[in-house]
């Protein structure tokens, strides 16, 4: 999979977040997400964008092999590996848009 341009990404996850949270919350995301396009985003883009070039495939091929083919469990009959992020304890800090 190509990597999508940081711009699009933001977007996906503010479309996302939308119809999750409050309207103050929502305002919240998209300061966050445009500050983040500005300060951190284009560094980790590039340094996204480096990894994927020095690997045979695509980003996600890591993730894919490490949760689904390199366990061998002997019966995968409704077997789904999954990461889980527990929830941080704090006024605040369980809503959707400063998790993200």
């Amino acid at each position: 999979l190509p990597i999508p341009p940081l711009h699009d990404s933001m977007c996906r996850f503010l479309c996302a977040a939308r119809p999750l949270v409050s309207s103050d919350e929502l305002l919240s995301a998209l300061n966050a997400t445009e500050a983040f396009e500005k300060e951190q985003g284009p560094e980790l883009q590039r340094l996204l964008a480096e990894k994927d070039a020095r690997t045979y495939s695509s980003y996600i091929s890591e993730p894919w092999f490490e949760l689904y083919l390199r366990d061998r469990a002997s019966l995968l009959l409704n077997y789904n590996p999954q990461l889980t992020f527990r929830d941080e304890e704090g006024a605040g800090r369980q809503s959707q848009p400063w998790r993200a």
